[in-house]
């Protein structure tokens, strides 16, 4: 571990009770282990979460795009796809494309991530279900396609 500066592990442990599932995070930075509990309520089948890219004019000037995790409530995929195109819309900006598309109860159970801005996402989701929250912002300056 001491060559790392931080590592970080998710672990989605078994059911809690009924639809609740315990998820810990281990983080481990500067020589401290941190836990972090999360328990999660799988009835929320209407949140959604996909990866968007986009492009605006407002980017560095060597970045093509820009890719960011999202998360919303909706009723379908195609009210999850509408609410994103108009959040990037609202940006000026262009969509490009939308992958990684999951209901997010779906994402947590099969699709163990070891980052925990899932979970920050959706708890501001839970709180603005009007809105499209998003992740970081991460420019890119190559078209990989």
């Amino acid at each position: 571990f001491a060559a790392f500066k931080e590592i970080n592990i998710l672990f989605l442990v078994s059911k809690y009770i009924k639809n609740f599932y315990r998820c810990f995070t281990f983080t481990f930075s500067r020589g401290l282990l941190i836990i972090d509990l999360y328990i999660l309520n799988m009835n929320n089948n209407n949140y959604w979460t996909g990866i968007v890219d986009f492009s605006t004019s407002n980017m560095p000037p060597n970045a093509i795009g820009i890719v960011a995790r999202v998360v919303t409530f909706a009723d379908d995929l195609d009210a999850f796809h509408q609410k994103v195109a108009g959040l990037v819309g609202e940006m000026d900006g262009e969509l490009i494309f939308i992958e990684e598309t999951f209901m997010v109860s779906d994402f947590l159970i099969h699709r163990a991530t070891k980052d925990s801005e899932i979970f920050e996402l959706l708890e501001t989701a839970k709180k603005f279900p009007n809105d499209v929250v998003y992740g970081k912002f991460q420019y890119y300056t190559q078209d990989d396609s």
